[in-house]
C-alpha cells in the first residue's frame, strides 16, 4: 500500500522494515545518483506541469444544484459569486442564481484561490470580477463588480484582496 504511494510522488527507492545495512546503503547511493541528476529547464518545466494539473484537478469543477427530482450541475466557470444565506449559499451564475443547501465555508474550500476570494464572512467572489473597492458612507468597505453589483468586504480580508488584485 505504501510502496504504491511511494511511485505516485515519484520516490526514488523505497525501504521496507527490518532492512539490512547493504540494503540501507543501496538505496542511499540511488538517492545520491539522483541528486547528481543535472535539473534542465525541460525536468522543471515537465514538474511544474505536473503540479498544476494536479492542483487544478483538486479544486471542484462543477456544483450540483438539486430541485425536486432533477439534479444539475453548475459549471464553476460559470460561477460570478456566491453568498450565504442561513443554512444556504445563494448562488449566482452568469444565467441565474440558485438556492444550494451547503456551507459557504465548505464551498470555499473548493474553489481555487487563484479564481475565487472570500471578502465577508458572507460572501465569495470571482477575482477577476472585481472593478473596484469602495467605502460607503458608514466606513464598510464594499467590492464593486464590473455588473455593478455590490459585494460586502470587511476590514480583515480587504489587505488580502487588495494583495491578490496586484498580483494578478
Amino acid at each position: 500500500e505504501y510502496a504504491l504511494k511511494a511511485f505516485e510522488v515519484h520516490a526514488v527507492d523505497y525501504l521496507l522494515k527490518p532492512f539490512t545495512a547493504q540494503r540501507f546503503d543501496q538505496a542511499v547511493l540511488r538517492a545520491t545518483k539522483r541528486m547528481a541528476t543535472p535539473i534542465t529547464p525541460e525536468i522543471v518545466q515537465r514538474l511544474l506541469g505536473q503540479f498544476e494539473q494536479k492542483t487544478k484537478n483538486a479544486y471542484l469543477q462543477r456544483l450540483v444544484y438539486k430541485h425536486g427530482n432533477i439534479t444539475e450541475y453548475i459549471d464553476v466557470n460559470q460561477l460570478r459569486y456566491i453568498k450565504s444565506a442561513d443554512q444556504y449559499i445563494e448562488v449566482y451564475t452568469t444565467e441565474q442564481k440558485y438556492l444550494i443547501r451547503q456551507s459557504l465555508d465548505a464551498l470555499e474550500q473548493q474553489l481555487s484561490p487563484k479564481e475565487f476570494i472570500r471578502t465577508h464572512r458572507s460572501a465569495i467572489v470571482r477575482l477577476s470580477l472585481i472593478k473596484a473597492i469602495q467605502q460607503d458612507e458608514f466606513r464598510h468597505f464594499q467590492v464593486i463588480l464590473y455588473s455593478g453589483e455590490i459585494l460586502p468586504l470587511s476590514q480583515v480580508r480587504k489587505s488580502l484582496l487588495v494583495a491578490k488584485l496586484k498580483a494578478e
